[in-house]
């Protein structure tokens, strides 16, 4: 019988061969394998047999036609029918930006965030911006794990304004559990996009208020798109990138559409000092709209929950 010592062992060389991997080279394979377009009369027996293997729930999904996917990427990155993920209306909501599972949340002390365990790392090296990081200094975070069989589109969990934006080149190791608690500082060597959302006067936040949510890419899923820069693509070549900040700023709603993942990754939202009081908890399974905080000193008004 193999012990938990033994298993964990083993779980730490699979990581480490990881390091020796050719991961970017698999992810563009897989992201090129994605994007083939599928003959349209194998398309509905494919995407059943696909959302059986991962359990994608299809009944959400606002083009029910299967056939109408060109391509695996189509049905993983799916739009959802209006109603499927209700925003939570109340005034002092705070939302999950993605479907998933927590798996990290606290507060900024020293600079440094839980990982895993006994594993941090710092805002600073997260952010690549010690002055940003030092604006965040005593705020709270989260951490949200995405699957395949989740939704892979991720949303705003505050209203504000889209102020700036930053692609961050790095590595693509996995997000998985494994890899999170064997890959020193996962995170801040994993290539991603951090979206930066200020509370703004008249657009339903406080002035003074700063989100910093990031997309962080992993193991296959090499491509992330921004739905407020069109034409941008994490992974592509310097020459061939487009600047994530040019169309900026822009409003965003509670719950608005700030980028796509294909397959599954992970996505960390940040807070400021004073800002929200998360409610969620480890291994708690959240979605899209679902209330996952309160903004402090935003006065309590209970209405009923609106489509997203």
């Amino acid at each position: 019988m193999t012990t938990m010592s033994e298993s964990a062992l083993w779980e730490r060389a699979r990581v480490d061969l990881l390091r020796w991997a050719p991961k970017r080279a698999y992810t563009k394979l897989v992201g090129w394998l994605a994007d083939r377009k599928v003959p349209t009369r194998f398309r509905a027996p494919l995407y059943r047999r696909l959302s059986t293997h991962f359990g994608i729930d299809l009944t959400e999904a606002a083009e029910q036609r299967l056939d109408s996917y060109q391509s695996f990427n189509e049905v993983f990155t799916r739009r959802l029918h209006g109603g499927a993920r209700p925003v939570d209306a109340r005034a002092d909501a705070v939302v999950s930006p993605c479907d998933g599972v927590v798996v990290e949340h606290g507060i900024i002390s020293r600079g440094r965030m839980v990982q895993a365990k006994g594993r941090d790392y710092t805002l600073e090296a997260l952010l690549c911006d010690p002055a940003e990081a030092e604006r965040f200094e005593g705020g709270t975070y989260t951490t949200i794990y995405l699957c395949p069989a989740d939704y892979h589109r991720v949303h705003s969990p505050v209203t504000g304004l889209i102020s700036s934006a930053r692609y961050v080149p790095g590595a693509l190791f996995p997000v998985n559990p494994p890899a999170v608690r064997h890959v020193a500082g996962l995170f801040t060597v994993n290539e991603r996009v951090v979206t930066f959302i200020d509370g703004a006067k008249g657009q339903g936040g406080s002035e003074g208020e700063r989100t910093a949510l990031l997309m962080v890419a992993a193991t296959g899923v090499g491509n992330m798109t921004l739905s407020y820069a069109p034409g941008f693509r994490a992974g592509t070549r310097r020459r061939q990138r487009v600047d994530p900040a040019q169309h900026l700023p822009l409003p965003i709603e509670r719950g608005g559409e700030v980028g796509v993942f294909n397959l599954g990754s992970t996505v960390i939202a940040i807070f400021g000092p004073g800002q929200v009081e998360l409610e969620v908890r480890r291994g708690q399974k959240v979605r899209v709209g679902e209330r996952i905080g309160q903004r402090r000193g935003s006065a309590r008004q209970d209405r009923p929950e609106r489509a997203a």
